[in-house]
């Protein structure tokens, strides 16, 4: 069975864990508050790799981790 992996979930788990805003993410990302809101609410499901770029090198890491459970939860 194949679950669904909820991106905008991950992005509000790794921001708590970092402990930043989405004002802080939105201007370490390049991205608006806005959308940031709507991925993490899941009103915008959608995510281009060029954002998920962006919001991998905001938060240090790699892109690959957005989809490892494991490494959000260290």
């Amino acid at each position: 069975m194949t679950e669904n992996l909820d991106i905008g979930k991950l992005i509000k788990e790794r921001r708590k864990q970092l402990h930043i805003t989405q004002d802080t993410l939105a201007e370490l990302s390049g991205l608006s508050v806005n959308y940031l809101s709507k991925l993490e609410n899941g009103s915008r499901q959608n995510i281009s790799v060029d954002t998920l770029l962006k919001l991998a090198q905001a938060f240090g890491t790699t892109a690959s981790d957005f989809f490892s459970w494991d490494k959000f939860q260290k």
